[in-house]
């Protein structure tokens, strides 16, 4: 088993010639998959057999419109979009966004006007990334702290453990990170930042992400 998906939409359509597809909302899409572990050595490895593997739940709620690609393992979500995120031990496992904003489990919680969502195949890189616009706001709790994030722009990819984000050219990226309940928080405001949320690391020069969604 690769993944599981569930879905509740309206009008939903698919057209088998070309992939494309396209529903009504409010509605939402719920989804575990294999996700590789960003610190396994071994890529030749098939994601079924090894050991560093691990499971992604990622569930997107929306209230206008769901379009994308399946050819391309592409989905797009509009308007009041709210996605959370995170790893699980089991295909049946859900995260919800009250476990991680009051920091019982690692994942995410993701606010945004859209949100694109795509499942890379790539043997050398498989996973999700995440290409959100429009009032950004994400809260996360790893095993390195807690923070939270606002912005124009995020780029998220979870198996490589990176997080870019972006201002709008008038107002700044904004980034709070916590390592523990009770320690000072610390803030970074920039155009752009580039931050490793399991591992707490903050680059503020640019790093290329190496997906398609970067401009």
């Amino acid at each position: 088993q690769q993944s599981h998906e569930r879905l509740e939409v309206s009008n939903l359509s698919l057209q088998g010639a070309t992939g494309e597809l396209r529903a009504d909302g409010p509605g939402w899409l719920s989804s575990v998959r294999y996700n590789r572990d960003p610190l396994q050595s071994d890529r030749a490895r098939s994601i079924e057999t090894s050991s560093h593997a691990e499971l992604f739940y990622l569930d997107v709620r929306f209230a206008r419109e769901m379009t994308g690609n399946l050819d391309y393992r592409e989905i797009t979500f509009k308007q009041q979009v709210q996605a959370v995120y995170g790893p699980v031990a089991q295909w049946g496992n859900q995260v919800s966004a009250e476990q991680i904003v009051s920091r019982a489990r690692p994942g995410g919680v993701l606010h945004s006007d859209q949100l694109t969502v795509a499942d890379l195949r790539d043997e050398q890189s498989p996973g999700v990334e995440m290409l959100a616009r429009g009032n950004i706001r994400v809260e996360g709790q790893e095993q390195s702290g807690f923070f939270t994030a606002t912005g124009h722009a995020l780029k998220y990819a979870h198996h490589k453990d990176l997080l870019i984000l972006e201002g709008t050219g008038r107002t700044f990226a904004v980034l709070t990170r916590q390592q523990r309940i009770g320690a000072e928080p610390q803030t970074t405001r920039l155009e752009r930042i580039v931050y490793q949320p399991r591992t707490n690391l903050l680059n503020t020069r640019y790093q290329e992400l190496g997906s398609h969604f970067l401009e």
